[in-house]
């Protein structure tokens, strides 16, 4: 399952949120307020490894779908 974690105001997150229910995939939401994660809990967060991997993306041309 997909762990979400987002501040409420944020667009970003917002368009992550839509976008995993219109797919229906799992998640979990961790909404991020001042007071709610300490400096050092974030700190870890943005320093795992599944925020420094990197992300690897097919660029298909304009028109063409993807084949299975």
């Amino acid at each position: 399952m997909i762990r979400i974690h987002y501040h409420p105001f944020s667009t970003y997150s917002r368009r992550v949120r839509i976008a995993l229910a219109e797919k229906n995939i799992a998640h979990e939401l961790v909404a991020l307020a001042k007071g709610v994660v300490s400096k050092e809990e974030l700190n870890k967060l943005l320093d795992s490894e599944a925020m420094t991997a990197p992300i690897r993306m097919s660029i298909l041309p304009a028109g063409e779908a993807r084949s299975k």
